[in-house]
């Protein structure tokens, strides 16, 4: 099995990449994802991050208020890295597990969408990071566009996360989302022949 872990900021359009490799047939494992269900009531890292913020970002039915928690943690380095030394670990053995039971089926693309992929240190869990990038004031207005964050709030999540400078170096293919989405899809269709077609039949035919 052949994966790839999708890197790249907020807004960078991660995701419009995903679709493309998942409509090749990649299967897709979304950090995201994995990262929303570990804050299931109850759950191992619900009790840990209670036990470190205090029960004041809980919502009267017990669930934690992700709200009141991300202007906490956005606010404060200190608190964010609190918050990631919770979730981390656990991230990791959980996308692990994923992972094993998608190479014990056959599968011949996997791949791994995840922000935090270089942050986290989950880069040995991937054969390739494959990085997106796109223009900083592009970047802004999508985030301020979808999410109806502040200004400042943008400013915030983007500060806290790794510079485009700083994971170029770990990136064996850098995509550039500068353009329009027939460019990225031109550019996505190269990198797919490239990296992937060429690697054999069992790659190519991850469709089928």
């Amino acid at each position: 099995m052949f994966t790839i872990g999708l890197n790249g900021g907020i807004g960078s359009g991660k995701s419009s990449v995903r679709d493309f490799l998942k409509a090749k047939g990649a299967q897709v494992i979304d950090a995201d994802i994995i990262g929303q269900e570990m804050y299931t009531t109850g759950s191992t890292a619900w009790q840990k991050i209670i036990h470190q913020f205090g029960e004041g970002i809980l919502q009267p039915d017990r669930r934690i208020d992700r709200k009141k928690l991300g202007e906490l943690v956005f606010a404060d380095p200190e608190a964010l890295e609190k918050l990631n030394s919770i979730l981390h670990p656990l991230m990791y053995l959980e996308i692990k597990n994923n992972l094993k039971k998608m190479r014990t089926k056959g599968t011949p693309v996997a791949v791994l969408e995840a922000a935090i992929l270089i942050e986290a240190g989950w880069g040995s869990l991937v054969d390739e990071v494959w990085l997106v990038v796109a223009p900083a004031s592009e970047v802004e207005k999508r985030l301020a566009a979808r999410s109806g964050l502040t200004p400042q709030q943008v400013k915030a999540r983007l500060s806290s996360q790794m510079s485009d400078v700083e994971r170029k170096q770990y990136a064996n293919a850098i995509i550039e989302n500068d353009g329009t989405i027939e460019n990225l899809r031109a550019k996505l269709e190269l990198l797919w022949k490239e990296k992937i077609e060429k690697r054999g039949p069992l790659i190519r035919d991850a469709r089928n």
